[in-house]
């Protein structure tokens, strides 16, 4: 074994190594703008009737039970 193969051996394994890290960077990435791209489709309609239902179940509530004087009681 001499050290020009182990260089070339190494040179080899280096050339693997990045294009394995590039592929999965890439595959990471699409993957990424395919589900932003999934959730912007749903509409901003889901996230405001989402938000306007949580807001009417906190003022459900707090008819119901009351605001906490301190904030650390339980009721």
């Amino acid at each position: 074994i001499t050290v020009k193969s182990i260089t070339s051996h190494l040179k080899g394994v280096w050339h693997f190594l990045s294009g394995c890290m590039v592929r999965a960077i890439v595959g990471t990435m699409g993957g990424r703008l395919t589900a932003l791209q999934f959730l912007r489709s749903q509409g901003a309609e889901a996230v405001v009737a989402k938000r306007e239902l949580d807001e009417s179940a906190a003022k459900v509530l707090l008819g119901q039970f009351g605001f906490p004087l301190t904030g650390t009681e339980t009721r």
